[in-house]
């Protein structure tokens, strides 16, 4: 139980009565995850964990015993949402309806962890830095839903479902990367651009019908290559 002069101590360092009412171990995981998202594994301080969680360095070395076994749990926090998701835990029988729901599920992770496109950034980025076995076995569960999916007729024949799932994933983590750079290169001409609720329908559009429109009479692909040409343009 925290006392009032501790109440008081916490309100001053964390600038919230409310954040001073919550768990230590809470306030330290919120504060990690905001400096791994800024500073990656290698520049993030514990020192700067525990000011801005309004706590000792000793205390945050008591919960997690030190800066890597911090990063997991930060990595593990995040990975736990994705684990309870219904989709992935379905054994072979998705329909179109829970699909959706997947995706929409996805965005508004995203929509309400903003720090995560970054962490999930650094895990890649980052030196010496590989992605925890909980994150890649998370992938995979997915991947092979997404491959029920294409079973079922939910996703066309002609793509492979672990490409059709990271599409999916680049396309919403995409949007929340880039979304305020583009919105200065357009400079709010239509404040519909950049609203979240309108790109998240306009993709389940895009992912239900295709980008493309129907081709003409005669149109035929022009065919892929998995060389890359070494010669010029004409």
């Amino acid at each position: 139980m925290v006392n009032t002069k501790e109440k008081l101590r916490l309100k001053t360092a964390t600038g919230s009565p409310a954040k001073a009412d919550r768990p230590a171990r809470e306030r330290i995981l919120e504060a990690a995850r905001t400096q791994f998202a800024a500073h990656g594994l290698r520049g993030a301080r514990l020192d700067a964990v525990a000011r801005e969680a309004g706590c000792t360095k000793g205390l945050v070395i008591h919960h997690f015993g030190g800066k890597q076994q911090l990063w997991e749990a930060v990595l593990s926090y995040y990975l736990g949402m994705g684990r309870n998701s219904p989709f992935l835990s379905l054994s072979g029988s998705p329909d179109r309806q829970q699909l959706e729901h997947f995706l929409r599920r996805s965005f508004r992770f995203f929509q309400t962890h903003p720090d995560f496109s970054m962490l999930s950034n650094r895990v890649v980025i980052e030196p010496g830095s590989r992605p925890p076995a909980e994150m890649l076995s998370l992938i995979r569960n997915a991947g092979e839903a997404f491959a029920h999916a294409q079973h079922r007729g939910l996703i066309r024949a002609d793509v492979r479902p672990r490409q059709a799932h990271l599409m999916t994933y680049c396309l919403i983590a995409g949007w929340f990367t880039y979304r305020d750079v583009f919105a200065q290169a357009w400079d709010a001409d239509e404040p519909g651009d950049t609203d979240d609720q309108e790109f998240l329908e306009a993709m389940l559009v895009l992912l239900d019908g295709g980008l493309l429109s129907a081709p003409g009479p005669g149109h035929t692909r022009e065919p892929s290559s998995s060389t890359p040409s070494t010669q010029g343009s004409a």
